[in-house]
């Protein structure tokens, strides 16, 4: 019978692992959204040839509401998307072992297989696993056991 803190650590782990994995797709969205805003702003620009249709194209402008609000959506998911990166980066810097944080940036970031990871870290298979699993439990342990990291530094 899996006891609830067992099974609290497994969900928190899963998580950890989703946005290990996730990193190198929000890598992704975030390059292109910006472009996407970058396109909406010239095209913006480029769309008012006089004067009135620029003032109706202008930020303060009450017919604009639909591109203001796409503008402002995508500039809070780059932002979001950016921040999640940000605590994933944190995490590998968490990690104290180089090889566990190798193997790590190997399989979730750069999305190697077990394999290739293996031959470029000069390990097998299974210690790959290991050195990956040792890696999640370090980043595991360095966010939810903050009370007692809090209370050794004081």
């Amino acid at each position: 019978m899996i006891e609830k803190g067992d099974r609290m650590r497994e969900e928190r782990l899963k998580d950890i692992r989703e946005k290990l994995q996730l990193y190198p797709i929000r890598t992704i969205k975030i390059e292109d959204m910006k472009l996407e805003l970058e396109e909406l702003e010239l095209g913006e620009i480029l769309k008012s040839h006089g004067y009135e249709e620029a003032v109706q194209c202008s930020p303060t402008c009450k017919n604009n509401d639909e591109l203001i609000y796409k503008k402002n959506s995508l500039k809070s998911r780059i932002a979001y998307y950016e921040t999640v990166n940000k605590r994933v980066d944190n995490w590998l810097n968490l990690i104290k072992t180089l090889k566990a944080k190798e193997a790590i940036i190997c399989i979730y970031i750069n999305k190697m297989s077990k394999t290739q990871a293996a031959k470029r870290l000069d390990r097998c298979r299974r210690q790959i696993d290991n050195l990956v699993r040792q890696g999640e439990e370090e980043i595991y342990n360095s966010i939810y056991n903050k009370s007692e990291n809090f209370h050794k530094v004081s």
